[in-house]
């Protein structure tokens, strides 16, 4: 026969088996939903570290394009493609702070100081084109040591 102790027994034997059911699950839960947002985090940083590549890569293209305009002395074309260099590498400048590496914001920084100058000397009366190549040169020598910044925002959220 049953007794109410063991009715009393087998309800509390069930209670703290569903509550440390009811426990576990949330731990759980909350471990997998900090696993999943780490991920997020890792693909947002991945992306934002190509679409910087891709910035920089079209910084550096309209770039050759204005030198291309220039060389055929269309100076207005000229100019048109290097106010968009500005656009880009300013833009280039944002996705490096959102990644959050000083390295990688300076390095940007001094590339779109160089875009400025070269904006500066297209707006002279007469440009010099010694110091546009020189500025078109320093800006491919700055491109090659952002890339390895890049690079190492790229692997540090592939971690």
């Amino acid at each position: 026969m049953t007794t109410t102790l063991d009715i009393v027994d087998t309800a509390v034997k069930i209670g703290l088996g569903a509550l440390i059911a009811g426990i576990t699950s949330y731990v759980i839960t909350l471990r997998n939903q900090g696993f999943e947002r780490q991920k997020e985090i890792e693909v947002e940083r991945r992306n934002l570290s190509k679409e910087l590549a891709l910035t920089i890569e079209k910084t550096n293209h309209l770039i050759d394009e204005s030198a291309f305009h220039f060389h055929q002395l269309d100076y207005q074309e000229s100019k048109k493609c290097i106010i968009s260099a500005e656009r880009e590498i300013s833009s280039a400048g944002a996705l490096a702070n959102l990644l959050g590496s000083d390295d990688l914001v300076n390095a940007v920084d001094e590339m779109a100081e160089l875009v400025f100058d070269i904006y500066k000397e297209f707006n002279k009366d007469s440009p010099d084109e010694g110091r546009l190549h020189d500025l078109d040169n320093d800006i491919k020598e700055k491109k090659k040591l952002v890339y390895p910044h890049i690079r190492d925002a790229y692997c540090a959220a592939s971690t």
